[in-house]
């Protein structure tokens, strides 16, 4: 039954060509007839021939744009300055060329070489943030003193500003404090002390090798000694210690509060 209804489909007649509405098609998987389907080809070749001859037209025209013509060539020539013809160079013109050639390659090479300055980024101090003053005195009672290692400290911690108490007065007592509550030794009237800006910055000079010891233990040993130094005496191997405080404002609270940071510097060689 199948084969009877594939039969009596391919008997059934073509349809019209969709374009002329007059020729059949030439089979059923064509919607136009055969002479419909040449036109639509040969009206797409001449489209494309079209185009192509306008590419090469424009093309054509930049082409004989830029090129020059002999007589134009010839006046730029004419009218262009004559290449001077170099004279021959004697050997001690060509001798002293050679050397200021060779003066310059030594001064580009020594500016090569030459040390570039270090920024400011990379010179800059890293402090290690404390939670207040008491966590930075027994981060500096751990460190020092030391004799085996050179001590190199770097703290900071920040407050909240009292009215009263500007940046100066802050590093006196921050001053006093790290005399009473930590091991240095310093003399709190010995100082340099200036302001930068609206910060204030003091240096005092480690005095551990001109004044008795502070600790306990060796108060026996120090007074029982014969040979004991003199306090306002300076000996000849002075410690080279330095212990620097900076306050300075500091605006990074939360709620826009007015604090003072304040950096503790200590810079000790070994002992």
């Amino acid at each position: 039954m199948d084969g009877a209804a594939l039969a009596s489909a391919e008997e059934l007649p073509l349809p019209n060509c969709n374009v002329c509405r007059r020729a059949p098609v030439t089979n059923r998987w064509y919607s136009s007839c055969l002479p419909c389907r040449d036109k639509r080809n040969e009206s797409k070749r001449r489209t494309k021939e079209k185009k192509r001859e306008q590419r090469m037209r424009a093309f054509q025209a930049i082409t004989r744009d830029n090129i020059p013509t002999s007589s134009s060539s010839s006046q730029n020539v004419s009218a262009g300055k004559k290449r001077k013809v170099p004279e021959e160079e004697s050997k001690a013109d060509a001798l002293e060329r050679m050397r200021k050639r060779f003066k310059k390659m030594e001064l580009v090479k020594a500016a090569d070489v030459a040390p570039k300055p270090v920024s400011a980024t990379h010179s800059e101090t890293v402090f290690e943030k404390y939670v207040d003053d008491k966590n930075l005195y027994k981060a500096i009672k751990r460190r020092y003193p030391d004799s085996a290692n050179s001590i190199r400290f770097y703290g900071t911690y920040a407050i909240i500003a009292i009215p009263n108490v500007n940046n100066k007065l802050k590093a006196r007592q921050v001053a006093r404090d790290l005399r009473s509550s930590t091991p240095l030794h310093f003399n709190l009237e010995d100082l340099e002390a200036y302001p930068d800006g609206t910060a204030y910055i003091v240096h005092y000079k480690c005095t551990c090798r001109a004044m008795p010891p502070r600790r306990a233990s060796d108060l026996s040993a120090y007074f029982g000694s014969k040979s004991k130094p003199a306090v306002d005496e300076t000996p000849k191997d002075a410690c080279r210690g330095r212990i620097d405080i900076r306050v300075e404002d500091d605006r990074s609270h939360s709620k826009g509060w007015l604090g003072q940071r304040i950096k503790v510097t200590l810079n000790h060689p070994k002992m």
